[in-house]
This record gives C-alpha cells, sequence and structure tokens, in this order.
C-alpha cells in the first residue's frame, strides 16, 4: 500500500494493521504498534498489478491518494 501525497509517495506499508481507511468520512489513519500517529483526507484510492516476470512473481498494490 502506497500514500500519495501531491504526486509524491510519502509511505509504503505492507501490513494490514498500519493503515486504516474510513471510506464513509474519507478518512485515511497511520498507525504504530496500535497508536494512531498521522491522518490524511483520502482523496482518491487506486488498485493496481504490478508483475516482475524476472521474479515470477506478482504484487497488487493499493494507492492512496490524500490530503493534509
Amino acid at each position: 500500500m502506497q500514500i500519495i501525497q501531491n504526486s509524491k509517495i510519502i509511505g509504503v506499508y505492507h501490513l494490514p494493521e498500519e493503515v486504516i481507511v474510513r471510506l464513509h468520512s474519507k478518512i485515511v489513519e497511520i498507525y504504530d504498534d496500535g497508536t494512531l500517529i498521522e491522518t490524511y483526507s483520502l482523496v482518491k484510492r487506486n488498485v493496481s498489478w504490478l508483475e516482475n516476470t524476472y521474479a515470477d512473481s506478482s504484487e497488487i498494490v493499493l494507492d492512496l491518494h490524500v490530503k493534509a
């Protein structure tokens, strides 16, 4: 999962408990060891499929575009 602000990646997270997306209120919350450390407003979200033919693997990436 990538957090993108102003077309720049500001964070990359791999564990689901690190980022909570509140879709109804359009809030993205970032946690560290269960403690809320950052909050952003969700602008849009994109899902992409990345294939690495060299490593014979693929990955689903969620891009969360946010504003402060």
